[in-house]
């Protein structure tokens, strides 16, 4: 008898093989129209190919579900489901559905490709961010949140591997295999808690029906990394971060690694109240925010120049990954 184990890396091998043979110069078109030209990423879940438009010549990134997790219906679902929720989205800072399909024995999402790194990559790298840069992006990351949830979802998954930064600075929002309805009980079957431990809400770690002021906690979180230097619970321990996040109230008296003032600091505590009835939502986060940033920022026209990371990435795994 075959074990799971042995199923899940003949899976990801016959992934692999089809990914090179895609990208192979006498490969016809996926679906007659995408030419495959690279393998841009991989992980557990699947690969990121970088292609081209057949006819019209545009660039294009292809999200390729592992076959690995084609047979689950759950995988499936959740591949699926990232496709229906992005394709009800228009928004500068969500990126965009072009087409999904099923082909070679797995699914396919079609995206616009876009250069750039993870907000994660310029964290690794020690690439700094200013005052000013971290309340754009607090800003940008609210405004993605205020459309998505007037689309009535929950990304479930904000972190800084789920932040694009472009090459102009600007952020965009990315993978939503996770995402859900609002108000939406976890379903039979379905893992209690999904999520990355370090940057849930404690909602989400208890697994009850969320509404977007859990995304506002997650980003809480994440702009706490950048202006302290690390998560508010930790990086290593994913038991330890879960516990803390249910029990402990973050530290906002240590050294900031980014002096933010204290209306940003008093306004980031807001945003991770453990307590959801006292923390606000996306929309009166962004409002609040906005009488923070002083009047010529909200004006401010000039892209932010950030370093340029050599690999230009669009990753994005549609399963809770990479730092807890």
């Amino acid at each position: 008898m075959t074990s799971a184990g042995e199923n899940s890396l003949t899976g990801q091998a016959l992934t692999e093989l089809v990914a090179q043979r895609l990208c192979a110069a006498d490969a016809a078109p996926l679906v007659g129209r995408y030419v495959v030209e690279a393998i841009i990423g991989e992980g557990g879940s699947g690969r990121v190919l970088r292609g081209r438009h057949a006819m019209l010549g545009f660039p294009l990134a292809l999200k390729m579900l592992s076959h690995a997790h084609a047979g689950s219906p759950e995988a499936t679902r959740a591949f699926i489901r990232e496709a229906s929720v992005l394709v009800q989205l228009d928004h500068p800072g969500i990126v965009r559905v072009l087409d999904a399909f099923e082909a070679h024995g797995t699914f396919f999402i079609v995206m616009p490709w876009l250069a750039g790194a993870t907000l994660r990559i310029h964290i690794d790298a020690g690439l700094p961010f200013g005052a000013d840069e971290i309340m754009q992006m607090a800003e940008e990351a609210l405004d993605a949140l205020v459309a998505m949830h007037g689309a009535g979802l929950v990304h479930r998954d904000v972190k800084p591997s789920n932040i694009l930064i472009r090459p102009s600075g600007r952020l965009v929002l990315i993978d939503f295999g996770i995402a859900c309805q609002r108000d939406v009980p976890v379903m039979e079957g379905e893992r209690k808690f999904v999520g990355s431990p370090s940057y849930a809400s404690p909602e989400q770690i208890l697994g009850r029906p969320l509404d977007g002021r859990s995304d506002v906690y997650s980003l809480g979180c994440t702009l706490y990394e950048l202006v302290f230097g690390e998560p508010p619970f930790g990086a290593g321990d994913i038991h330890g971060a879960i516990e803390r996040h249910l029990h402990d109230t973050p530290r906002f008296d240590r050294v900031p690694r980014v002096q933010m003032g204290d209306a940003f600091v008093a306004w980031l505590r807001s945003c991770m109240s453990r307590t959801r009835m006292k923390r606000p939502d996306a929309a009166a986060a962004r409002a609040v925010l906005r009488r923070i940033v002083p009047p010529s920022l909200d004006e401010w026209a000039v892209p932010r120049a950030r370093v340029t990371v050599p690999m230009p990435v669009f990753l994005g795994g549609g399963q809770a990954s990479g730092r807890v």
